[in-house]
C-alpha cells in the first residue's frame, strides 16, 4: 500500500509522517534515542514542542515492516493554515510571512507545499503577537524565540517598558492637546461681538504655569518676531506645547502710557510647573476679559476699551496685560474669524 494511502487513513486534521528507521531524516534525529530508549513500548513524546504519538514501533532484528520497508509510523496532531490562523485570530498571509524570514515555521509541510500547524505552536505564537504588540521588532522576537530564557525575557520586557512608558507620556501630552483645543473652540463659538469687541466681563481664573521668553520690552518689529520664533522653536523642541497658542505679555504701565505695541515677554501654557525651564506663574483671581476678533495685532481699540472698563469701575490694575489667541489659524480659515482673549488682573 503506498505511503499516501496510508496517510489517508488518518483524519483530516492529523498528518502521519513515516520515516525509514535505518535513515532517519536529521530534523527526527531525536526518534533514534527515542526507539532505543523505549524499543517495544508505546508512548508520547514531544518534538519542537509538537506532540509526537508513536502508532507502532517494533524494535528487533526485523523492524516493523510495511511492504518490505522498515518504517517508523508517527502521528502529529496538525491542522491546516487556515483553520490555525483562525485560532490564533491571524491570518494566513501572516504566518506564510514568519515562516518565510524563519521567525515561526509550520510543524510540517508535505510534498505540495501545503503547511500543517500543531496545536501546541500557539503558545509560540502567542509570545510572539506579545512581543509584537508591545512594539519589539520582528528580528528581535526571533533572537528571543531561538533562544528562550528568563533572563533575556526580563531584559526585553524592561526595555520595552521604557518604550511604553514613553509612548504613554507621548499619547498624553496629544491628549492634553486635544482637550485644550477642544475647550478653546468652545470658548469662541459662544462669544458675541460689536465691532469687533466684546463686552468686558469680569472671570475667575485658576493660576496659571508660563514658559516665557526672555525679557523684551521693545516696540521693534524685527525682534519682536525673532523672540516668537525663538520661543516657539524652544517649546516644540522640549515639548512644552500643551496645546495652547502661544501668548504675548505687555506691561500694563506701558499701555497705560499709550504704548499698546511693547511686549515683555511672550508665553506658551503648560499643565506642570516646568522646571528647568523658564518660567513664571500667572496668578489666580479676577480678571478684566474682553475678546477681540480679527486680526491679533490691530488691538489698540481693544486694549483702550479695556483700559476705560478698569478705570471706570475704579478696579487696580495687575502688572502685566495678558494676550492670547482663542481661535487661531489651525481653527478658522480666515484673519477676519481669530479670536483673541485680552486680559488684565485686577
Amino acid at each position: 500500500m503506498p505511503w499516501h494511502i496510508l496517510a489517508q487513513r488518518f483524519s483530516l486534521y492529523r498528518k502521519a509522517i513515516f520515516c525509514k528507521v535505518k535513515k532517519v531524516p536529521a530534523q527526527y534525529s531525536l526518534y533514534r534515542n527515542f526507539i532505543i530508549t523505549y524499543k517495544n513500548k508505546f508512548a508520547n513524546s514531544t518534538i519542537n514542542g509538537i506532540a509526537i504519538k508513536v502508532l507502532s514501533i517494533k524494535i528487533r532484528n526485523n523492524f516493523h515492516r510495511f511492504n518490505g520497508i522498515s518504517l517508523l509510523i508517527i502521528s502529529v496532531s496538525c491542522i491546516k493554515t487556515g483553520d490555525f490562523a483562525k485560532l490564533c485570530n491571524t491570518n494566513k498571509r501572516t504566518l506564510i510571512h514568519y515562516d518565510e524570514i524563519g521567525l515561526f515555521s509550520p510543524a510540517y509541510t508535505d510534498e505540495k507545499g501545503y503547511r500543517y500547524y500543531s496545536e501546541n505552536q500557539c503558545d509560540t505564537f502567542f509570545t510572539i503577537t506579545c512581543l509584537k504588540e508591545i512594539g519589539m521588532p520582528l528580528k528581535a522576537i526571533k533572537q528571543y524565540i531561538d533562544h528562550k530564557n528568563p533572563v533575556d525575557l526580563q531584559t526585553l520586557l524592561l526595555q520595552q517598558q521604557k518604550k511604553v512608558d514613553a509612548e504613554l507620556e507621548h499619547l498624553r501630552r496629544i491628549r492634553q492637546v486635544i482637550d485644550t483645543k477642544l475647550h478653546l473652540i468652545h470658548t469662541g463659538e459662544h462669544l458675541h461681538f460689536s465691532d469687533s469687541v466684546s463686552a468686558v466681563s469680569l472671570e475667575d481664573f485658576p493660576e496659571e504655569y508660563l514658559i516665557v521668553s526672555p525679557p523684551l520690552h521693545t516696540s521693534d518689529h524685527e525682534k519682536i518676531f525673532s523672540a516668537i520664533y525663538q520661543h516657539i522653536a524652544y517649546c516644540n523642541h522640549n515639548l512644552l506645547n500643551a496645546g495652547h497658542p502661544y501668548g504675548a505679555m505687555l506691561s500694563t504701565e506701558e499701555l497705560l502710557q499709550g504704548h499698546q505695541d511693547v511686549y515683555a515677554h511672550f508665553f506658551t501654557k503648560v499643565i506642570q510647573p516646568p522646571n528647568g525651564h523658564p518660567w513664571m506663574l500667572k496668578p489666580a483671581g479676577m480678571y478684566a476679559v474682553l475678546y477681540l476678533k480679527g486680526n491679533y495685532y490691530k488691538a489698540d481699540h481693544a486694549f483702550q476699551t479695556l483700559l476705560d472698563y478698569i478705570r471706570e469701575n475704579s478696579l487696580t490694575p495687575g502688572t502685566y496685560c495678558y494676550k492670547e489667541a482663542v481661535l487661531d489659524e489651525m481653527a478658522v480659515a480666515h484673519e477676519n474669524q481669530l479670536v483673541t482673549r485680552i486680559s488684565i488682573p485686577v
